[in-house]
């Protein structure tokens, strides 16, 4: 609300992306205030998803459009980054288990939950980072996430099964079938 104070009305079909895109990522910077950085990593994959779908509709709406795509990109690798790095300090303090660094009074789901986001954290971090140090890392983490931590086999809604996709897609992605076959025996 308070960016369409100040912003100037969208008269094109780009100039809404663009408005859509500076208001999630107002959210995701504000979340982030709050310590929320999986809400800030959802709010700039929906900026993404939204600036793909224009894209795609325009077909040839070209540089400007192509330039918020990778800004977007840059964008959700960065959140996925600093989401992975946070909740792996966790894990790493609760003795390297993620069911130790979760406490609430829902653990068993919220156990899940995190266990689900942080595979589909990963395996956006396997997909768009180009630095090839950093992705190995995301590799290694996210194979160690599916074959050591339950959770992440036992999606808690259809909701989080979507991110048993993007896992098993990056597994095979890295050569790693035999681990994405076992992973998804786990899930089902």
């Amino acid at each position: 609300k308070h960016s369409r104070y100040w912003a100037r009305p969208a008269s094109t079909a780009a100039d809404a992306v663009a408005t859509t895109m500076l208001e999630a990522y107002a959210l995701a910077e504000r979340s982030k205030d709050f310590g929320d950085l999986h809400l800030a990593l959802t709010a700039k994959l929906a900026a993404w998803r939204a600036v793909m779908v224009r894209t795609f509709k325009s077909r040839g709406d070209g540089v400007f459009l192509d330039n918020l795509m990778e800004r977007a990109r840059a964008a959700v690798l960065t959140a996925s980054q600093d989401y992975v790095n946070h909740v792996w300090a966790l894990r790493d303090t609760a003795g390297g288990r993620l069911a130790g660094a979760v406490s609430a009074s829902g653990a068993v789901f919220d156990y899940r939950v995190h266990a689900a986001r942080l595979i589909e954290a990963l395996a956006l971090q396997y997909f768009l980072d180009d630095d090839a140090t950093r992705r190995q890392i995301a590799a290694e983490r996210l194979v160690r996430i599916c074959v050591a931590e339950p959770g992440a086999a036992q999606p808690a809604s259809d909701r989080y099964a979507v991110s048993v996709v993007a896992a098993v897609r990056a597994l095979v992605d890295m050569g790693r079938r035999d681990d994405a076959a076992r992973y998804l025996k786990m899930v089902a």
